[in-house]
């Protein structure tokens, strides 16, 4: 759900409240789910690019920003896991089970960041999280992370995902010893 932008007491220009970008950031979390046969995992970094005049706007806040994003992200965890009676009833009597959903790293990591490269109007937002997947068993072959990346502008979101595989080239690999 979107929030319309405010005017902003000291001027005519919108400014988009905090909270805004906490629910971005949420949305966004709910959206790329990625569930697999035991579990669903959410995305555990979140990179949140705005404005420069909207960060200037807010950077004395951005510790306090992001705890409470931080927060926010931990309560629709156990949301999304809690189970109502009625769905309890249901998974004893049908069998089907909702696997749990679970942070993808150890811990969230959140980043509100002023746009570098002129690409965030005042008072949108982008959102670039990231999924860790599963290490390839390849030698050589690291972990591959999916980035989505979410852009709210206005009342209209747009999501990108795609799938970075963190390698080595096999020139590049050399051995330091031998084993006779």
């Amino acid at each position: 759900m979107m929030v319309p932008r405010q005017r902003n007491p000291l001027g005519d220009e919108p400014r988009r409240p905090a909270r805004d970008l906490i629910a971005a950031v949420l949305e966004n979390m709910r959206r790329n789910l990625e569930p697999l046969r035991y579990s669903t995992l959410a995305p555990s970094r979140y990179l949140v690019y705005l404005h420069p005049t909207e960060y200037a706007r807010l950077e004395g806040i951005i510790p306090i920003l992001q705890e409470q994003t931080l927060r926010a992200l931990t309560e629709a965890l156990e949301a999304l896991n809690k189970r109502s009676a009625l769905r309890r009833y249901a998974v004893r009597i049908l069998g089907e089970q909702n696997p749990p959903v679970e942070n993808a790293g150890r811990e969230w990591h959140v980043e509100f960041l002023a746009d570098p490269d002129g690409d965030v109007a005042e008072g949108d937002i982008l959102i670039d999280s990231e999924l860790l997947l599963p290490a390839s068993p390849e030698l050589g072959v690291g972990e591959r992370t999916r980035r989505i990346t979410t852009v709210h502008s206005g009342q209209r979101t747009t999501t990108r995902a795609r799938t970075a595989s963190l390698t080595r080239e096999p020139a590049s690999v050399r051995a330091f010893a031998r084993i006779l």
